[in-house]
């Protein structure tokens, strides 16, 4: 689900957004809002607990057994090296992934020449590989026994896979190579939840205690943390290359 969220975050904005009217960026921010508010609102009803279960947290409360401060819980979860490994990971394919989906405007408008809209099929091509290669990595990883294994196979396959798109031109090889791009994320995207999973049963064997909140938590962090890096990577560039100065230069 997050997977085509990301994707149709993508597709539908081009939809509504014309390069250099800038109004019609409004729109597509209305849009994606609407979207978004429909979104939460099929969400309530799965996120909500039912009374039974809030009373019988309620008659519980007192007799739970309370953990250490979170900072402790924090400094115990960064001397798990599974735990690093894993927030390393994840890190860097969040970092990939937001870079590469902010890239396509650039890509359609300043090497290709076209208008918005062909980025339609682009990130339609991202989203087909990865619907079709996911039940595959899936079970791959079944056979395996190892999501660890499958993660670090689609993590190099994705770095592989993204060196062609740093040289094309041509808007149909985009498409394809996002296409392939496409086959290495989904496997790796159908990881991260098992792969998380083992590394926080792992802190329970150790530790004989849970602390899922803590690991979820530092995971939610630095995935928004890669947002940052992406916006610092641009930026960067654009001072670097002279880029925000005149777009449409041949630097």
């Amino acid at each position: 689900v997050a997977l085509v969220g990301v994707a149709l975050g993508a597709i539908l904005p081009p939809l509504f957004v014309d390069f250099g009217v800038p109004s019609t960026y409004i729109l597509q921010a209305g849009v994606v809002i609407i979207v978004g508010f429909i979104a939460i609102g099929l969400a309530i009803p799965g996120v909500r607990d039912d009374q039974d279960a809030v009373d019988r947290y309620l008659e519980t409360y007192d007799s739970i057994e309370k953990g250490p401060p979170f900072f402790k819980s924090l400094g115990t979860a960064l001397k798990q090296k599974s735990f690093i490994a894993f927030i390393v990971s994840y890190t860097l394919y969040r970092t990939l992934v937001q870079s590469m989906t902010a890239s396509v405007p650039y890509v359609v408008d300043n090497l290709l020449g076209l208008d918005e809209k062909a980025a339609i099929p682009i990130f339609a091509g991202f989203l087909i590989g990865a619907l079709i290669s996911t039940p595959l990595w899936v079970m791959a990883a079944h056979k395996t026994n190892n999501n660890k294994k499958i993660m670090v196979y689609c993590g190099l396959l994705m770095g592989i896979f993204t060196i062609p798109l740093i040289f094309l031109e041509e808007f149909l090889l985009v498409v394809i190579a996002l296409l392939i791009w496409g086959l290495s994320i989904g496997g790796y995207w159908a990881m991260i939840a098992p792969v998380l999973a083992d590394v926080v049963d792992e802190s329970i064997v150790k530790l004989k205690r849970r602390q899922e909140g803590v690991y979820a938590g530092f995971q939610q962090f630095f995935g928004r943390l890669a947002i940052f890096f992406q916006a610092l990577s641009f930026t960067l560039a654009h001072v670097f290359t002279d880029f925000a100065t005149d777009p449409y230069s041949t630097a």
